[in-house]
C-alpha cells in the first residue's frame, strides 16, 4: 500500500500549490481585474472645455498689487451730526478751541463799517448751548479765579433728511474679525499622490512634491523581483517647469540605468547610460516624460504652442502635441472626464489624459516606443493629503 499516493495526500499537495500561486499572483491578478474595464483606445469626442492654466504660490503677484500693502478691512462713512449716547460729553480732543476774534476798531474820522462790526460781534459771541447734546459747554479751567476762554465747536454740515436716512440705513454693522482668506480654485497642489496600474500588472506609486520653487517627481514599482524607480527634480520658472535631472533605476541597483542632465546655461542636455551619454541641443521649454505631463497641467492655454522637446532616458525628440478632444475614463469605478493631448515622433507616441476637474492631473499616461508600450492608469489619487479617487478595497472573506 502506497500511502503517499492516496487521494487525500494528492489533494493536499494540489491545494498547497494553489495557495502558493495565489499568494504570488494574487496582487497582479487583482490589478489585471481592475484594469480589465479600461479601454486601450477610448472614444475621443470634440473638446468642449479648454486646458486652463493653473496657479502656483511661487508665481509673482500681479502688477496691480502693491507688495507689503494690506487693504483696509472696512470703510465706514457717516453723514449728519453724531448723537451722544446717554447725554455724555464728547471727547475734548475732537473739538478744536477757537479764540474770539477782536472787533476791528474804526479809524478816527472814518465812517464805521456796520456790516464788518456786525460779523465780528457775531464771531466773538459764543453760541447758545444745546441742552440735548451739550455741544456748547465750556471746558473747565485749571484756575477757577480766571474766566475760561469760550470754545466754539464747528457745526456739522446739514444734509437733507432723505440722504441722512438712506446712508444710515445702508451702513453695515462693524465687524472686529478679519475676512477669511479667499482660496483660489485653480491653485495647484503642492503634494500629489497617484497610484498607477502599469501594463495591467504592476502597481506604481507616483509622487509630486513642491517646496518653494523646487519640485520633485518620483514613480516606482516592482513585479517578480523586477523593479523600476524614475526620479525628476527641477524648479518652477516664469515659463513653467525647468527640469534639472532625470534618473531611472532598475532592480534596486545603486547605479542608474539612464540619466539625463539639463544644462540650461549652456543650452545642452546629456542623455543615456552613465558614461555613454549623448549630447543634444537644449531648447526652451524642454521636458522629460513626467515633467511634460505637469508642464501641460500647469501652463495649459498659457503655452504659446503644444510643440515640445521631450527627452527620455536615451534620446531627445521633437514632438508636436495636439489637443485631440475629450475622453471619459472609468477609474476605480468612477467616471472621470479628461482632455487628451497626443503627439508622435516616428514610431514613438505620447498620450496624456489630463483631468480638468482635478487640476489637469495626468490620470493616464501612454508611451509607445515601437512594439513596447507603457500604459499608466490611475486607480487612486490624493491631493494635498485629501483622497479624490479611492482604489477599490479588497473583499476579505473568512475561510
Amino acid at each position: 500500500m502506497r500511502a503517499w499516493a492516496s487521494p487525500r495526500l494528492l489533494f493536499a499537495l494540489l491545494l498547497s500549490l494553489l495557495l502558493h500561486l495565489a499568494a504570488t499572483l494574487g496582487e497582479p491578478l487583482l490589478l489585471w481585474l481592475e484594469s480589465d474595464g479600461m479601454d486601450e483606445t477610448p472614444l475621443i469626442q470634440p473638446a468642449k472645455r479648454k486646458l486652463l492654466g493653473q496657479a502656483l504660490d511661487t508665481e509673482p503677484e500681479g502688477p496691480g498689487r502693491l507688495a507689503g500693502v494690506t487693504p483696509a478691512d472696512h470703510l465706514t462713512v457717516r453723514l449728519g451730526r453724531p448723537a451722544s449716547a446717554g447725554g455724555s460729553r464728547p471727547a475734548q480732543a475732537s473739538h478744536p478751541t477757537i479764540k474770539p476774534t477782536a472787533a476791528p476798531q474804526p479809524k478816527p474820522g472814518a465812517t464805521p463799517d456796520v456790516s464788518a462790526l456786525t460779523q465780528a460781534a457775531a464771531a466773538a459771541t459764543p453760541p447758545k448751548p444745546d441742552p440735548k447734546q451739550q455741544a456748547g459747554e465750556l471746558p473747565a479751567s485749571a484756575d477757577s479765579s480766571k474766566p475760561a476762554a469760550p470754545t466754539v465747536e464747528p457745526a456739522a454740515p446739514v444734509q437733507p433728511p432723505s440722504a441722512v436716512t438712506t446712508a444710515t440705513a445702508a451702513e453695515p454693522a462693524p465687524s472686529t474679525s478679519r475676512p477669511a482668506k479667499v482660496t483660489v480654485d485653480n491653485s495647484f497642489p503642492r503634494s500629489i499622490d497617484i497610484s498607477y496600474i502599469v501594463k495591467g500588472l504592476v502597481l506604481a506609486e507616483h509622487r509630486w512634491r513642491l517646496e518653494g520653487k523646487q519640485y520633485r517627481i518620483r514613480t516606482q514599482g516592482s513585479l517578480f523581483g523586477k523593479a523600476f524607480d524614475m526620479q525628476t527634480e527641477g524648479e518652477v520658472s516664469s515659463s513653467g517647469l525647468r527640469p534639472h535631472r532625470f534618473v531611472e533605476y532598475r532592480d534596486q541597483k545603486l547605479q542608474p540605468k539612464y540619466e539625463v542632465d539639463f544644462n540650461w546655461d549652456a543650452h545642452k542636455v546629456l542623455a543615456g547610460e552613465p558614461g555613454q551619454q549623448k549630447e543634444f541641443a537644449l531648447e526652451e521649454g524642454a521636458q522629460d516624460l513626467f515633467s511634460a505631463a505637469y508642464q501641460f497641467a500647469l501652463q495649459g492655454n498659457r503655452l504659446p504652442t503644444f510643440n515640445m522637446q521631450v527627452v527620455t532616458g536615451r534620446n531627445s525628440y521633437q514632438v508636436g502635441f495636439e489637443l485631440k478632444g475629450e475622453a471619459e475614463l472609468v477609474l476605480s469605478g468612477q467616471k472621470v472626464n479628461t482632455l487628451v493631448l497626443a503627439g508622435a515622433h516616428d514610431k514613438r507616441r505620447f498620450e496624456f489624459y489630463l483631468a480638468p476637474d482635478w487640476h489637469n492631473l495626468p490620470v493616464r499616461i501612454r508611451y509607445q516606443d515601437g512594439e513596447q508600450t507603457i500604459d499608466l492608469v490611475a486607480v487612486q489619487v490624493a491631493l494635498d493629503g485629501k483622497t479624490t479617487l479611492k482604489r477599490a478595497e479588497r473583499v476579505n472573506r473568512d475561510r
